[in-house]
């Protein structure tokens, strides 16, 4: 059984996650929506915000990538716990 996330048709529009594709490619968008998978399964859609274990959980060896899309355009928070969380896939969950 699979999990769903919705996927606005025109996101890849939106200034911060133009601002991904522009800084770090097209590979960072496809990082980008693994970790929202990852979070999507998550308990609370919350996980570790360490870049190394984010990049071990989605096969990405590339972890200043992972770090980038992480840290570098807004798209990701930290909680009280220090959790990351997206607010937008929250609010859209």
């Amino acid at each position: 059984m699979y999990n769903y996330i919705p996927h606005p048709s025109n996101l890849s529009k939106s200034s911060s996650i133009a601002a991904l594709l522009i800084e770090d490619g097209h590979a960072a968008y496809g990082v980008y929506w693994m970790i929202l998978e990852l979070l999507r399964d998550t308990n609370e859609y919350r996980f570790s915000n360490d870049a190394k274990v984010i990049a071990w959980a989605i096969h990405c060896p590339d972890v200043e990538l992972v770090d980038r899309v992480l840290h570098n355009h807004g798209l990701f928070d930290i909680d009280s716990d220090g959790l990351l969380f997206s607010p937008w896939l929250t609010e859209s969950m």
